[in-house]
């Protein structure tokens, strides 16, 4: 999806990694030493911690970044929550339900917020759907 709207290649970085420490064994650092620091901070931003809401993690992703990159790791995370959205028939009802909560709740309004009107508009159509 950051490819199709075409945003700048350390940006599709972030956005390809933003899983793998949570995924793999892969450490910081080798992100670091082969993509940079800056990628390395975006997908620290972005990586799950297992005890916080999505509520703490967007205020992590907002205290923890200059305001130029955090407009860039919150887009990230946006396009990764619609791309998530578009595959929720394969979860259970409950999970639906409250992926859709938090979305409606704390994603959608920082979309409308950074007028990212296409993603608001995906994500506000998306939470329709499996509500």
């Amino acid at each position: 999806m950051v490819a199709e709207i075409r945003c700048e290649t350390e940006i599709i970085v972030v956005a390809v990694l933003h899983d793998t420490l949570e995924d793999t064994t892969l450490p910081l650092n080798i992100i670091e030493a082969v993509f940079g620091e800056s990628v390395a901070v975006g997908v620290q931003c972005l990586t799950n911690k297992p005890s916080e809401n999505l509520e703490d993690r967007v205020s992590d992703i907002i205290n923890s970044t200059i305001p130029p990159e955090t407009e860039k790791i919150l887009l990230v995370k946006l396009l990764d929550r619609v791309h998530n959205m578009r595959t929720l028939y394969v979860k259970k009802a409950e999970k639906r339900k409250q992926i859709v909560l938090e979305t409606e709740n704390v994603l959608l309004p920082i979309a409308k917020d950074l007028a990212f009107h296409g993603i608001a508009s995906e994500m506000q159509h998306l939470c329709q759907r499996y509500r």
